[in-house]
């Protein structure tokens, strides 16, 4: 008698490699795509720290940490659609840059606490703060709110990005401080 497997054998082990490759290639794949998502947080943590670096650094008095708002919801729950509705709040021309026009995507958002151009001030004031950034072929959004007091300014940054370009898939990170007046 002959030894050795027999064909219904080989399928069945053919079958259970082909479940165990499909499985390994679907994990493969999740871990690629949050790899990438890391990646993506990771910059938008380092955009948001240099933004909230940038900001500490300015004058107390200075005209982008001025309080325009009474209401704050976006400093108490940062996030890109204050109310809810789906538009995203966003101050650019296309080109990462403030022009000086109505840029803003949602205008609604600004009476919930994120700071917004001002007819008062320059151009330059707002692009020195450089409202959109493209990194890796990811376009981060930056925004953010400004609660003033007597004796301090919590600041709060917003980025968020779209995976895919997907306006249904949204991830966010913020940051906040506190400056104190001195």
């Amino acid at each position: 008698m002959k030894k050795g497997f027999t064909i219904i054998e080989m399928m069945v082990a053919l079958a259970i490699l082909t479940i165990i490759l499909i499985a390994l290639t679907h994990a493969t794949v999740a871990i690629i795509r949050h790899n990438a998502y890391l990646e993506h947080k990771k910059n938008a943590i380092q955009i948001a720290q240099g933004t909230i670096n940038y900001l500490s650094s300015l004058p107390y008095t200075h005209e982008l940490l001025r309080n325009t708002q009474s209401n704050t919801s976006f400093i108490n729950n940062p996030t890109p659609d204050p109310n809810g509705n789906g538009i995203f709040y966003l101050i650019d021309n296309g080109n990462g840059q403030y022009d000086g026009g109505s840029d803003i995507g949602d205008a609604n958002d600004a009476t919930n606490g994120i700071d917004h151009p001002s007819t008062g001030l320059a151009v330059s004031t707002y692009n020195d703060i450089v409202p959109v950034i493209k990194k890796d072929s990811i376009t981060y959004y930056k925004i953010w709110g400004i609660q003033d007091t007597a004796d301090w300014k919590k600041i709060v940054t917003v980025i968020y990005w779209f995976e895919g370009n997907n306006l249904n898939n949204l991830h966010f990170v913020s940051l906040s401080t506190i400056k104190r007046k001195l």
